[in-house]
C-alpha cells in the first residue's frame, strides 16, 4: 500500500512537479492550493504525511499546521519566507525546508520523514 501524501502548495508548478515526482515513487498524492481545500482534504481522508507552504492562495496556513500535528500527523513545511521556520518549528513541524529545493533533495526528504 502506498503512502499517502497531502500537498499544499499555491504555485501550480511547484505542485505539479513534486506531485508528479512523488506519483513516479509510488506516493499517493492529494493537492491543495488553499487553506479551504487543504481543510477539505483532512476532513475527507487520513494521511501520513502533509507537506504545506505556508502562504497559500487564501491565506497563511499556520492554523492548519497547528491542527494537523495536534492530530499527530506527520508535517513538512516548505517555505521561501525564513521568517515561518522558527513559528513552525514552536509548533512542532517535523521539517521546515527553505525554498529553492531541488527535486531529488525533496524527495529525499520525503523519504527520510516517513520512514521515522
Amino acid at each position: 500500500m502506498s503512502n499517502r501524501i497531502l500537498l499544499a502548495e499555491d504555485d501550480a508548478r511547484l505542485r505539479q512537479l513534486f506531485t508528479n515526482l512523488l506519483s513516479h515513487h509510488g506516493y499517493e498524492v492529494s493537492q491543495a492550493a488553499s487553506c479551504s481545500e487543504t481543510l477539505l482534504y483532512l476532513q475527507a481522508q487520513q494521511y501520513d504525511m502533509l507537506i504545506f507552504d505556508v502562504e497559500l492562495e487564501d491565506g497563511n496556513a499556520l492554523d492548519v499546521i497547528e491542527d494537523s500535528i495536534q492530530q499527530r500527523n506527520n508535517v513538512i513545511v516548505i517555505s521561501s519566507n525564513e521568517a515561518y521556520q522558527t513559528p513552525c518549528r514552536e509548533l512542532g513541524v517535523s521539517m521546515f525546508v527553505q525554498k529553492p529545493i531541488l527535486p531529488n533533495e525533496f524527495l529525499a526528504l520525503v523519504q527520510h520523514a516517513l520512514d521515522k
